[in-house]
């Protein structure tokens, strides 16, 4: 009896991911601009709260967001003029790569007896593949224009979330008994500080990581050092992926550029910097607050780009550390906070191996 418990609790549980999935997939759409809103709605409470002492709590919500219009603004205008110099860098680069395809294919014909005009013809056969890339480039357009969209939406809803923030945790708290109402203003209040702790400690983060990287690449000699820096320190908030494509594009740029001393050296800027960030500045900027294991981590961001790309990727971490405090304070879900948390900023594993061993044991005597 007890086997079949189990095993249709875990069809359930399976089935209700799977729906889940389809859902947000579909509806990505609709689901995108609320989640991003509600996530940035939680960085700016502080400021939010802190405003509504001086005026009334419409002004201060509208304020707080033309805020964030205005510091996140500011970044891309910084981020597209560096990209204007870069682009000029491009054209020098683009002479250097043809140089160095020039090299390989004398290599080419060298070695596998294959000749340069016999190179030339596979290549032109990639004509198709140029169509596409043109097609992707459409594409890209158009998804522009809905990206300016969602973020209008974006705006829109985290103005209202602000506004009605008060109104949301009223109709939770309605939701549930009244002898957890304790419980639930706890979730609550927990999981909208790790939100704002975990997202204004990544912004931090990218501060520090943007004069790292500067600093290191000004020393390696690499030119757009700056831009390099700042492009890294953005696309760092996507952990693991993001450190690899913010390095790969001054490594690449260095190795078409045939400098093999100023590869090396972008490889232990980026290296150097890896090992502060893992190890010092994030337990100090972002803290312990997101306890979350590096496999659960790394499958949920796979999981999140594969629904919504990139967006998914970075709304990834923060809900499923919001899911993680919800776990944390149902005991039936006890189990599951324990299998995707990471204990050593928390309880010992001794006590949350023996929290869980108390639920089973309750449950199934």
């Amino acid at each position: 009896m007890l086997k079949k418990d189990l095993l249709f609790r875990a069809t359930l549980v399976l089935a209700f991911f799977f729906v889940l999935f389809v859902c947000l997939a579909r509806a990505q759409g609709f689901l995108k601009p609320v989640a991003f809103a509600a996530i940035f709605a939680m960085l700016l409470q502080p400021v939010c709260r802190w405003l509504e002492q001086r005026m009334s709590r419409t002004w201060a919500s509208l304020l707080s967001v033309l805020l964030f219009v205005l510091v996140f603004g500011g970044l891309l205008a910084l981020l597209s003029g560096q990209m204007a110099d870069f682009a000029e860098r491009l054209q020098q680069v683009g002479g250097q790569f043809t140089e160095m395809l020039d090299k390989y294919q004398k290599v080419v014909a060298e070695k596998f007896g294959i000749s340069p005009e016999e190179q030339k013809k596979l290549l032109e056969s990639g004509d198709s593949a140029m169509s596409g890339l043109k097609s992707m480039a459409q594409g890209f357009v158009m998804g522009l224009f809905g990206t300016m969209a969602d973020l209008f939406l974006t705006l829109v809803y985290m103005f209202l979330f602000l506004m009605y923030r008060t109104k949301f945790r009223r109709f939770i708290q309605k939701l549930t008994p009244d002898d957890a109402s304790d419980r639930t203003d706890k979730v609550i209040t927990e999981g909208s500080k790790v939100a704002y702790q975990y997202l204004f400690g990544r912004l931090i983060l990218i501060v520090i990581l943007s004069v790292l990287y500067t600093v290191g690449l000004l020393v390696v000699g690499v030119q757009n050092a700056f831009f390099f820096a700042l492009l890294a320190a953005v696309v760092s908030i996507i952990p693991y992926i993001g450190n690899i494509v913010g390095g790969g594009l001054p490594l690449a740029t260095a190795l078409i550029s045939g400098d093999s001393g100023q590869a090396i050296g972008v490889i232990a800027v980026f290296t150097v910097a890896q090992m502060l960030e893992n190890y010092v500045l994030e337990p100090l900027v972002v803290g312990k607050r997101v306890e979350l294991n590096a496999l659960f981590t790394i499958v949920i961001i796979v999981v999140g780009g594969s629904v919504w790309g990139v967006a998914g990727t970075i709304l990834a971490i923060p809900y499923l550390a919001i899911l993680k405090i919800i776990f944390d304070h149902v005991p039936p879900l006890h189990p599951y906070a324990y299998l995707i948390g990471d204990q050593s900023g928390g309880d010992s594993t001794d006590d949350a191996m023996q929290r869980v061993k108390d639920w089973f044991r309750k449950r199934f005597r």
